[in-house]
């Protein structure tokens, strides 16, 4: 008589149900295996749980925390304040500087230096003559300008020209010759026309 239990056959489960009472001790519980100390996996819990205690901070531990150090010094807005301030003060004072005729003043000078170095770069084939007029013309063109005599939109290319010549750090008696005639053609220019000022409103 063959001992193998009712509806099994060479060790393959029977799919009827069994009858009878179940013992639950004969089911092992499901367990999660430990974490090792040092897997990733344990690492990572730990490190979400820090990160959850550490965002659930309440007002109370907010204004109980200990201040935290600035990121840049008191000083640095204070000094861009200031920066600000003498940009702002240095622009204004150009602006009334060219509106008082500063910008005529500072052309005036310009031909002034200019003159001072051209005397050390004629040329040897230069006379004393061509010199001198050269010198006293363009000493008549700087007067001119910072006497509003001479309009700089007149000015400012006989200055070019005379910074063209001078380049190269000589003068010949060419050049010469024909600077001190453009002086000369400057000086002849009528003087720019005085705008008139307007006259002033009365309220009746």
């Amino acid at each position: 008589m063959n001992d193998e239990p009712r509806g099994t056959r060479n060790g393959e489960q029977s799919s009827e149900p069994v009858s009878g009472p179940i013992d639950d001790g004969a089911i092992p519980p499901e367990t999660t295996p430990p974490l090792a100390e040092g897997s990733e996996l344990g690492a990572t819990a730990r490190d979400d749980g820090d990160a959850v205690a550490e965002s659930s901070w309440r007002p109370a531990d907010y204004y109980a925390s200990p201040r935290r150090a600035p990121m840049f010094p008191r000083w640095i807005p204070l000094t861009c304040g200031v920066v600000a301030i003498v940009a702002l003060g240095g622009m204004v004072a150009v602006g009334a500087f060219l509106r008082s005729g500063g910008l005529a003043k500072f052309v005036a000078i310009a031909f002034g230096q200019a003159n001072a170095e051209a005397a050390r770069m004629f040329d040897a084939d230069v006379e004393a003559p061509a010199r001198k007029a050269f010198s006293n013309s363009l000493l008549a063109v700087r007067d001119g300008i910072a006497e509003g005599e001479i309009s700089l939109s007149s000015a400012v290319p006989v200055l070019q020209e005379l910074q063209a010549a001078t380049r190269d750090g000589k003068l010949s008696a060419k050049e010469v010759g024909e600077l001190t005639a453009t002086f000369e053609k400057s000086l002849a220019a009528p003087a720019p026309a005085a705008v008139p000022a307007e006259p002033p409103v009365l309220d009746l």
